[in-house]
């Protein structure tokens, strides 16, 4: 299911931020915007990921700040691999990628 959806997502996802990096940031290096794009992606990604953990374990039926709980204890304990994950795609695959898919 991940394979067909979350990752397709995340392609998309990383296209568009580093889209808007190269507009919003055109002054910086590839390596500093980079690192702003793995960021962003991991931030967006864990939040929609503890977002969905939240709604399976707790459900819409309970109150919004439980929701929300779960959905930051999720967001909080997830980051740091995220975070990890994401800078290093974004810092040693994605240019790669991107060179390829120039030439």
């Amino acid at each position: 299911m991940t394979a067909v959806t979350v990752m397709p997502a995340g392609v998309v996802v990383m296209t568009l931020l580093t889209k808007a990096a190269e507009k919003l940031l055109p002054m910086l290096e590839d390596n500093k915007r980079n690192l702003v794009v793995g960021v962003a992606m991991a931030l967006i990604m864990e939040s929609a990921m503890a977002l969905s953990t939240a709604l399976n374990n707790v459900g819409m039926a309970t109150n919004s700040s439980e929701l929300f709980t779960a959905w930051l204890n999720g967001v909080l304990a997830a980051l740091p691999i995220a975070l990890t994950l994401m800078v290093t795609v974004s810092m040693t695959i994605k240019p790669k990628i991107e060179r390829f898919l120039r030439s």
